[in-house]
Order: structure tokens, then sequence, then C-alpha cells
């Protein structure tokens, strides 16, 4: 079976996350039978609290609005990293938990350029390129590819990028302005209630 990671904050998610994996499936060339969203407890590099302040629970309630299925692709929501143990979640950790639970697979991880620029810095990098194989989606024109390969990372360009960042909807949201289009339609009420209380954002809804 070959799967595929798709790790984030996710706070909240939005339709640039779900076009980037769009892209992803469409064009590898290997076929994916199944893809995980999976939202971080904390991110190694968002360990401030204000960054997380919309709980683990909620943010992947939130995260079950990505299509169920991308073309011949499954696609699931896990909580593997919101209910381990301990405060910061590791992509390796991550990788080891989904090796084991389907033991044989090739695991594919993704991840935006702009996240694959400070890969170098992450738990046990060189560790994760030996075990599975680095998909990054190529959003902005500007960037040119590596003169030289590095074994195991496929960089898959995004030829009409949907510009948008959680940040930017936090933002807009603060501000009073609509993000009507930027989320999914069904998950639309609920960011914008939880985001607009004045950055004491609520478990409930």
């Amino acid at each position: 079976m070959n799967i595929l990671l798709y790790g984030g904050s996710f706070n909240p998610p939005h339709n640039g996350h779900i076009h980037l994996l769009r892209n992803v499936l469409g064009s590898l060339k290997t076929p994916i039978d199944k893809a995980f969203i999976i939202p971080a407890k904390v991110s190694p590099f968002k360990t401030e609290q204000s960054s997380f302040q919309v709980s683990g629970a909620l943010r992947l309630e939130m995260c079950k609005s990505f299509p169920r299925r991308i073309g011949k692709t499954a696609v699931e929501v896990s909580d593997c990293e919101i209910n381990r143990p301990g405060d910061v979640s590791y992509t390796y950790d991550t990788i080891l938990y989904f090796l084991k639970e389907f033991r044989g697979s090739k695991i594919f991880l993704l991840m935006g350029n702009d996240t694959y620029e400070n890969f170098n810095k992450w738990y046990k990098a060189e560790e994760i390129l030996k075990l599975v194989r680095v998909c990054i989606s190529v959003r902005e024109k500007t960037v040119e590819f590596p003169a030289k390969k590095t074994d195991g990372v496929y960089f898959i360009p995004d030829e009409n990028p949907v510009e948008i960042s959680s940040s930017e909807i936090r933002e807009k949201i603060k501000s009073g302005d609509s993000v009507l289009g930027m989320v999914p339609f069904e998950i639309f009420p609920i960011v914008t209630k939880i985001y607009a209380n004045d950055d004491r954002y609520s478990d409930t809804i």
C-alpha cells in the first residue's frame, strides 16, 4: 500500500491545504492508496501558547472537512499526534507509527516548499529521508529547483497555487472581514465563531 502523510497545525484548515493535496495526488506518478491528514498537538516550530489556543480536538474535527476521497485516493483524518503522550509533535515519531501500523507500505510525506526550507532543523531529519519519500509542493513560481538531486525528495510544481494561509484567515476574522471561500463551506460558521473571540479561542462551538 502507498500512504501519504500530510501534517500541520491546520489552525484552521483551509482551501489552500485541500488544493495542495489535490495537486500532489494528481501529479505523483505513484498512485496513493490512502492519504492521512494529521493535525499536530504542538508543532516544534510553534511552541508558543498563542499559536495553539484552539484545542487539538477542535482542529481535528475541522480537518474532517477535507474530501473523503480525491480521485482514487481515500482521505482520512488521523488523531495519532493529538492523542500521543507529550507536548510536541515530531514527524519522525509519526512516521514510525505509520510504518508499524501499515507494515510493508511505502510512506510519502507531503509538505510545502516553505516548510522544506527549514527541514534541516527538523528532529532526526536525516533519518526521515531514509524512511520515507518526501514530496515538496512548490507553489511559488520564483522558487528554483535544487541543482543537486536529493534521494527520496520529489519537487512537485503547482502552476495554479491557492495563496491562502491560516494566519491570514485568523487576522481577517479578527478584523471583521469575511473568509467565505477561503475555508471549506461546512466549517465557515465554526471558523468565524472560534477565531473572532478576541484571542480567547473556545474549545466549544
